[in-house]
């Protein structure tokens, strides 16, 4: 948030999909942090493309296997390869913890 501040930005994003608690821990870090001058941003919003009409009508609801697909019909390179290959479980690091799941 202080860099999108200092860039004059007020609008936050995340990609999370709603299948998981992602989406809440975010959003509840956004809220939280722009009760905070040092982090606060004008005008302040969040956009979450998996809670938009139109974004669901032309992707639907499957989250990671649609946009790994569509990443790779249209040539945008995935860290993975686009592989569901590697160990059982994936780890997502941020400014504040890492976050570890298991695959099934």
């Amino acid at each position: 948030m202080r860099y999108a501040r200092r860039i004059g930005g007020n609008v936050l994003v995340h990609g999370s999909t709603g299948k998981g608690n992602d989406q809440v821990r975010f959003e509840t870090i956004y809220r939280v942090l722009q009760e905070d001058p040092d982090y606060s941003l004008k005008d302040f919003g969040i956009y979450a493309p998996w809670k938009e009409a139109d974004f669901l009508a032309r992707f639907g609801d499957g989250g990671r296997r649609v946009m790994t697909a569509y990443s790779l019909q249209h040539g945008i390179p995935l860290p993975s390869g686009g592989t569901d290959e590697g160990p059982p479980y994936s780890q997502d690091a941020n400014i504040l913890h890492i976050s570890s799941e298991g695959r099934a």
